[in-house]
């Protein structure tokens, strides 16, 4: 898949740095979600299954999410944050945002909606929040954390949750 968009940024204000982070991984899945490329991805991954909304959310979950758990964590280079399209994650690997742009991708082209999220996991960094993943709010706002050991994510052991958009 040929995107090849990097987008980094430094900003001064944790909140202003929070929000354009999320607008930018919201906007981009919300591009990526309707290219047949990620249609046809994600697809044939799940075997061409067409998901029934009351049955196979969490199969389907759990397949994309078992998927992108074979993808390398790569933290971001020297401080500086960066959110790639879902492409350069499939082939490189990436961080928290990263995982949220190709997981929110994939979940929503078949149907799945996400929201994605923030939270504080280290209680000894600086700043409000640290952390970004996606909820799932046809699975009771299940967490779908690729950094996290399963899905859905364990509630408990997120710090001060605020789901965004």
């Amino acid at each position: 898949m040929p995107e090849l968009k990097i987008f980094s940024y430094v900003h001064k204000n944790e909140r202003e740095a929070v929000n354009f982070r999320l607008h930018k991984i919201r906007g981009i899945i919300d591009l990526c979600k309707k290219d047949y490329r990620w249609i046809l991805f994600t697809r044939n991954l799940l075997n061409n299954k067409n998901p029934d909304r009351s049955m196979y959310d969490y199969a389907f979950s759990k397949m994309i999410f078992d998927f992108l758990k074979k993808i390398p964590y790569r933290k971001d280079v020297a401080e500086i944050e960066t959110i790639q399209y879902p492409g350069l994650t499939l082939e490189y690997g990436g961080d928290c945002d990263d995982f949220c742009v190709i997981g929110g991708t994939m979940l929503e082209s078949i149907g799945i909606s996400v929201k994605l999220a923030v939270s504080k996991q280290d209680p000894n960094s600086p700043g409000l929040y640290d952390h970004i993943f996606l909820i799932i709010p046809t699975l009771e706002d299940a967490i779908f954390d690729v950094t996290a050991p399963a899905f859905p994510g364990i509630k408990t052991l997120y710090r001060k949750i605020k789901i965004c958009y």
